[in-house]
């Protein structure tokens, strides 16, 4: 991921909406004291990585490009992720990953990697994760690599912390000279360091 830094992003310039993103795990790893209803924060947009939605053929992620679709079922799920979830129901982020698909100059390394078509699978959800965040003002996220996203991208972000200390761990360790980041220990505190 630290790959990332300084990598030209010429086709994700946004102008961020007022939104603050509460990118929010929702499994054992969520915070309870963190719940997204408690938070008592107006106006909050609470999302997960908008891949997770996406539909996939039961083949995983990462496979999806590898197996031609052979089924009705197969091709179904296909054009309701590419067509649908990824094209007509979001235009202007399919119209900015065809030019990071297409444009972006580390693309042609692919074609010199192991299975090009994993890796180019993998910078369409990388597409998806920048276009997702960037279009907020400030991310609130208990997610690590939504933190470590928004570190390289210089992005306004307050961490906060995980079940089992993951979070805090990491940011004492790494991040915590950041000044794009505060880490939020308790609720409590999370009106404020919205401020």
């Amino acid at each position: 991921m630290f790959h990332l830094v300084n990598m030209p992003l010429f086709s994700l310039k946004l102008n961020p909406k007022q939104n603050i993103l509460y990118l929010c795990r929702q499994d054992r790893e969520l915070h309870q004291e963190f719940l997204p209803a408690a938070l008592g924060i107006p106006n909050l947009v609470i999302q997960d990585w908008v891949a997770y939605q996406w539909t996939y053929r039961d083949l995983g992620k990462l496979v999806e490009l590898r197996k031609l679709p052979v089924s009705i079922n197969e091709i179904g799920k296909l054009l309701l992720r590419e067509g649908w979830q990824r094209g007509l129901a979001n235009p202007l982020e399919w119209v900015s990953r065809q030019k990071w698909e297409r444009f972006h100059p580390y693309v042609e390394n692919f074609n010199d990697l192991y299975n090009p078509a994993m890796h180019r699978f993998s910078w369409s959800i990388m597409h998806a994760g920048f276009y997702q965040l960037l279009q907020n003002r400030l991310i609130i996220t208990n997610r690590l690599h939504g933190h470590i996203i928004c570190a390289i991208l210089g992005m306004p972000h307050i961490f906060l912390p995980n079940a089992y200390h993951k979070n805090q761990s990491f940011y004492e360790t790494w991040s915590h000279q950041l000044v794009s980041c505060k880490f939020v220990k308790s609720a409590q505190e999370l009106k404020a360091a919205v401020q």
